[in-house]
């Protein structure tokens, strides 16, 4: 079944800032395209006070390979001047024997150029047990058309096959070498299950030594669900955990029903409400719906700020100009 997503009232775009910019030195072969490709497809829809109607935005159509692996996401955007499906991103992604996924290319349309254009390239490496150990970024530099070294994830485990530490180094061109930069340790209640705190170091290079500077506590549930996950930085000049950020999830048996986010207002010294996700499904597991809230602090109640509604392929779609 083609699903949908449908956003309700207000439509609002979070831009995540790429700070990983690729890094890799051979980009490997794609793999070979089959045909007929398999296909999934995802409309999204807004909802239009001025027509009174839901619109279409935009589409995300997802390649699979004979493995049922997805090798290309293909985002566009609808253009309702010109009636037309407009590339906006696509994502190519290649699996080595085992199925595990090897790399992933993000590129962009330019309209000027009337051309795919690299962003960035992440490169994953395992190691013999089949454990992710390295993961590279580079960023496509134009004038000279290569991937440049920017970012790498280095990882470790523990004798319980469980992930001990990701750190986290950065590539200076100056002195064409890298530096480290963050390194997360992961902590485990009695060895066992997921990590119950996390402890965040960043590098000093006037030391040449890492520095504590965040924790992430987190809680769980009975069935071994995320309930609460907490961070905090490290003051000095306090000497103690200074909360930042908290993080609650509501369910129903294993299905998440909430989200809440919050921020430690320093002033009261207490939690204060900022963003709140509540989710329904259909008879079958599925989203169905997704509605966003934002806290007033004036009136110290929730606003809906985004709805998205997920279902089949409305009736009257234009589908006349598929790319």
């Amino acid at each position: 079944m083609k699903i949908i997503r449908v956003l309700l009232l207000l439509f609002t775009v979070a831009l995540m800032p790429i700070t990983a910019k690729s890094q890799a030195s051979i980009m490997p072969e794609l793999m070979a395209i089959e045909e007929p490709p398999k296909i999934d497809t995802s409309y999204t829809y807004i909802w239009s006070d001025e027509m009174g109607q839901w619109t279409i935005y935009g589409r995300n159509i997802q390649y699979y390979n004979n493995r049922r692996l997805v090798r290309e996401i293909l985002d566009q955007r609808w253009d309702p001047e010109k009636r037309v499906w407009a590339d906006h991103e696509q994502t190519l992604k290649t699996f080595d024997s085992r199925g595990k996924e090897v790399s992933s290319v993000l590129r962009k349309w330019d309209k000027n150029l009337n051309d795919w254009q690299n962003v960035q390239l992440k490169t994953l490496t395992y190691d013999p047990k089949g454990r992710e150990a390295e993961i590279l970024f580079q960023e496509w530099y134009w004038p000279t058309r290569e991937w440049m070294n920017t970012m790498v994830y280095l990882v470790t485990y523990n004798v319980n096959n469980e992930k001990a530490n990701v750190i986290i180094r950065l590539f200076q061109p100056a002195a064409r070498a890298w530096e480290n930069y963050q390194r997360f340790s992961f902590f485990y209640d009695q060895g066992f299950g997921p990590p119950n705190e996390v402890i965040v170091d960043t590098w000093e290079s006037s030391l040449n030594n890492w520095r504590v500077n965040g924790r992430y506590l987190i809680a769980y549930n009975f069935r071994g669900k995320k309930t609460e996950e907490t961070r905090a930085t490290w003051s000095q000049s306090m000497n103690e955990w200074v909360p930042g950020l908290r993080f609650l999830m509501l369910y129903d048996k294993d299905t998440k029903t909430e989200d809440i986010e919050q921020k430690w207002d320093f002033r009261t010294r207490q939690w204060v409400n900022f963003t709140r996700y509540l989710y329904s499904y259909n008879q079958q597991g599925e989203i169905q719906e997704e509605t966003v809230y934002k806290w007033d602090a004036g009136t110290k109640t929730w606003t809906i700020q985004n709805r998205f509604l997920y279902a089949p392929v409305m009736s009257g779609e234009t589908m006349e100009n598929n790319k």
